[in-house]
């Protein structure tokens, strides 16, 4: 039976089809041997069959003739990053911040019919993994001179000295500095895991907020700020283009964009770091949590973005010349024993930061292209990086509990404290993953690859299977009615075995997902949290969207185009649950999105998409 939307837009899902009927790839892997990669007691995760099953999970070999749309060279960067700006009209006056005493129910009512509180997390908070514990940002009593110097910092950046502000201004602004007060920021902070769950980018252990750049501090502000229920959303999104418009006044990154200035490189401080990772944070917040105003400004401003990524070298590893971030585990080779002595907790983590900012960069690039139909800028086999470690590895707090995570200390003290990864000392590498997928000569192991590495391989398949349909469109439209008279009958001979291979390989991303969560995700162990940590909704997604009849839904409009996935997304879901339910799974954090999000999507509340971690999947309705 056909899986797939109806083809007039009506978000339709027919029955899918049985996870093995889909056919094997044509995809030639004659060079497949190279991908033999062993863990640091040299077991085996992935080895060569002649014969792979198409149950089997195999991982390919580079794609050389890989002619996907790519961006490449320089480009013309668009629009200035402060274009945007509120309407004479727009009214942000709201019930400003007063502490923990007041009332909640008119302050975000717009997103709590009848007055409910069900957004609120009290401050008890929460720990960085989304686990109830002790707050990650080490922000005592003693610490609360420190903290208002640090507030005054930020209404500095976001309210210059200098700007002449209208009456108008002044009252709308006033709302927006009540959101930086020293309490206020308290209380965000104490929501920020709700997101930090969900996306882990910041290395809690390390992350200084003292010092740390003031541009990601207000960003992590507005994201913990989406959570609260003792400010307006208009509120939240105030304060988030001031960010904006500090951001663009102060980031060294953004000025490398403007003529004559030199390319961008990371510096010994790391400040580019922090700076990247603050624009794409806050973009991602303009995309989910915007208007639609908002959301067009983002997706032209997302070239930025992926511009900067290139040109600060973020496709591959740190090498040698770069001491802060050159890490010796990450670069270590199929086979090679690892020597626990080489191993530096703090080059280990630069790299480890670095590398998650680019899947993030990545991650967003995708969502703009799959949900909102912009051309992708990356493809997944350049990215010569390693997918993202353990959880338990990236939010231990010491060097030796971040050695006995990735099993520097042996397989006894790892099995202790990493209970739901994939043990391995190194993750395989992006280019080397997304080839395997397509592989029918390569069969993977279970625990090659971690739930978030999963996440990360299943959107990548989701930009493939848009290109792959645009691809068939364009070979339709150009196909000649005489048979054999034109080169777009072989144009689209080949989509169609590029289709064939997409099949096949959501296949062995299934299969792996399946075996794994039962391996690191038993019933017995701690429940699993966090959108990144999700997947096999997207497969069910993947596979309506694989299908004939979307091959035009490349052409929709952006804001056509989401609600549509959105509303497949919400669709795929009830597949999911029902065949996760056989094995016992839990549903995951995409089964909580609400269902009114992205219904009316003129404002979008991007805490109805990813919920706060107290709302678990088991007890929604």
């Amino acid at each position: 039976m056909q899986y797939g939307m109806a083809g007039n837009g009506s978000n339709e899902m027919q029955r899918p089809p049985q996870q093995g009927s889909a056919p094997q790839g044509g995809i030639d892997h004659s060079n497949s041997n190279q991908w033999q990669m062993h863990n640091a007691g040299n077991n085996q995760m992935m080895y060569n069959s002649s014969s792979t099953s198409p149950d089997q999970y195999g991982m390919p070999a580079g794609r050389e003739d890989d002619k996907r749309n790519v961006m490449a060279g320089q480009h013309d960067m668009g629009h200035e990053w402060n274009q945007m700006s509120f309407a004479s009209n727009e009214n942000y006056m709201a019930p400003m911040f007063s502490g923990y005493g007041q009332p909640q129910g008119e302050v975000k009512g717009e997103a709590h019919e009848g007055g409910s509180n069900g957004y609120y997390i009290p401050p008890t908070s929460l720990g960085a993994d989304g686990t109830l514990g002790p707050s990650p940002w080490h922000l005592s009593s003693a610490h609360e001179d420190p903290l208002q110097a640090k507030a005054e910092r930020l209404v500095d950046f976001c309210f210059p000295a200098g700007i002449q502000e209208s009456l108008e201004d002044q009252q709308n602004n006033a709302h927006i500095r009540s959101c930086l007060t020293t309490d206020a920021i308290r209380h965000f902070l104490d929501l920020y895991p709700n997101f930090q769950g969900h996306f882990p980018w910041l290395h809690m252990p390390t992350f200084n907020f003292q010092e740390a750049y003031d541009g990601i501090i207000l960003v992590i502000i507005c994201s913990g700020a989406v959570y609260s229920d003792r400010v307006s959303q208009k509120q939240v999104r105030g304060l988030m283009q001031r960010t904006k418009s500090g951001i663009g006044r102060t980031s060294r990154l953004l000025k490398t964009l403007e003529p004559g200035s030199i390319e961008a490189r990371f510096s010994a401080s790391g400040v580019e770091y922090e700076e990247l990772l603050a624009i794409t944070m806050l973009q991602t917040l303009l995309t989910w949590h915007g208007e639609p105003q908002e959301r067009a400004t983002a997706r032209e401003e997302s070239r930025k973005i992926m511009y900067l990524a290139r040109q600060l070298n973020m496709l591959t590893l740190a090498g040698p010349d770069d001491p802060l971030a050159y890490s010796y585990l990450h670069n270590l080779g199929p086979g090679e024993q690892a020597n626990p002595a080489q191993w530096s907790w703090s080059s280990w983590v630069e790299q480890e930061k670095r590398s998650r900012l680019m899947f993030l960069v990545f991650l967003y690039n995708v969502a703009l292209n799959f949900y909102f139909n912009c051309a992708p800028a990356f493809s997944a086999s350049e990215i010569k990086l390693p997918l993202p470690c353990d959880d338990a590895a990236w939010e231990a707090t010491t060097a030796d509990s971040c050695a006995q995570a990735l099993g520097l200390r042996g397989v006894g003290p790892q099995s202790i404290v990493n209970v739901s990864g994939s043990l391995r000392l190194k993750q395989l590498e992006m280019h080397h993953a997304i080839s395997a997928l397509y592989s029918n000569s390569v069969v993977v192991q279970p625990r090659t690859t971690n739930v978030y590495s999963k996440f990360i391989l299943i959107h990548a398949l989701h930009t493939e299977i848009w290109q792959v349909q645009r691809q068939r469109s364009l070979a339709d439209s150009t196909s000649s009615p005489v048979p054999g008279t034109s080169p777009a009958g072989g144009a689209l001979a080949q989509v169609n075995n590029h289709y064939q291979s997409f099949s096949s390989a959501l296949v062995r991303w299934k299969t792996s997902w399946d075996q794994d969560m039962q391996l690191q995700f038993p019933p017995q162990a701690p429940r699993r949290i966090g959108f990144c940590r999700d997947g096999a909704q997207f497969y069910w997604l993947a596979r309506a969207f694989l299908h004939g009849s979307r091959a035009h839904d490349w052409k929709l409009p952006a804001d056509v185009r989401f609600r549509q996935v959105i509303n497949g997304l919400k669709k795929a879901r009830d597949w999911s649950l029902t065949d996760g339910a056989q094995r016992g799974e839990e549903p995951g954090s995409v089964a909580a999105i609400d269902d009114d999000y992205g219904n009316k999507p003129l404002q979008l509340d991007m805490r109805k998409l990813f919920r706060p971690l107290r709302d678990s999947p088991m007890s929604l309705p």
